[in-house]
């Protein structure tokens, strides 16, 4: 097997870049919404190197006011986002990366396009009404997430 075979024909020299602000990286998230939003990462970088072949992964962090944004692009295959339909495998970690974003009052969205790579951006919103003022676990995943 070659080594590329075992990152599902991405490169496993592919150059991933992590930029995060100042405030990011100092701002203090309660541990439910770390935990979530650390999941919700993990799944958008394990979709990067099942399925995008990418040479370049970017992640990037930016605390604005009122929210929390992690960005993670790739310049992979890319595909038609419209053409997925609800959970139906095999997407049910966008359907996961959603709810656990949701559960927090938050967002996940995807874009992409075959050959343009894909871009998902996950968004937490901070201060009244957001996780970072609430401090309380996420509602319950749905079966299956």
């Amino acid at each position: 097997m070659q080594p590329a075979d075992a990152f599902g024909g991405a490169d496993p020299r592919a150059l991933v870049e992590v930029i995060a602000d100042d405030a990011a990286r100092t701002l203090p998230l309660p541990p439910a919404a770390r935990v979530e939003l650390f999941k919700a990462a993990q799944e958008a970088l394990t979709n990067v190197r099942k399925h995008a072949a990418a040479g370049r992964v970017s992640i990037r962090l930016q605390a604005t006011e009122g929210a929390l944004a992690v960005e993670i692009a790739d310049d992979g295959r890319g595909f038609d986002p419209t053409a997925v339909v609800g959970g139906d495998w095999p997407h049910y970690g966008l359907r996961t990366m959603r709810e656990r974003l949701a559960a927090l009052g938050g967002t996940c969205d995807v874009e992409s396009s075959p050959g343009m790579g894909t871009r998902v951006t996950l968004r937490l919103p901070l201060g009244a009404g957001g996780m970072g003022s609430r401090g309380r676990a996420p509602a319950p995943m749905a079966a299956g997430g």
